[in-house]
């Protein structure tokens, strides 16, 4: 996916509807069809936890970042390798601090709120 989004296009059309038609339905076989190997469970373990919280604040954070950088006077090669490093540190706190925590409270909540005959019925 990163890829494709680093490909220089002057007409985007084509390019856009490719990914959308074949590259993230592809992708998305791929996820569903593969089982990932035991070697590598902890770390997509990881990547899965954190996938949302980097969806969320990416684009925000980018802008953060690159103004803290051009104020320090970071060359612009060097910008991506400590963006990266801070996104997932960053969004791996955030998981941890605030999607779990709130997650269990609202869960907590949901349950406490259920009618009591449907309160101990097991879920699908």
């Amino acid at each position: 996916m990163v890829v494709t989004c680093s490909v220089a296009v002057y007409d985007a059309f084509p390019v856009d509807l490719l990914v959308a038609l074949i590259v993230c339905p592809a992708i998305l076989y791929l996820g569903v069809a593969y089982e990932v190997p035991p070697s590598l469970y902890e770390i997509s373990r990881f990547l899965g936890q954190i996938s949302f919280p980097i969806y969320a604040v990416h684009f925000p954070l980018m802008f953060i970042f690159n103004f803290a950088v051009r104020k320090f006077g970071v060359p612009g090669e060097l910008t991506i390798w400590l963006f990266i490093p801070c996104l997932f540190v960053g969004c791996s706190l955030l998981f941890h601090l605030f999607d779990v925590p709130v997650r269990r409270y609202l869960s907590d909540e949901f349950i406490k709120r259920r009618p009591p005959e449907i309160q101990h019925q097991p879920t699908l």
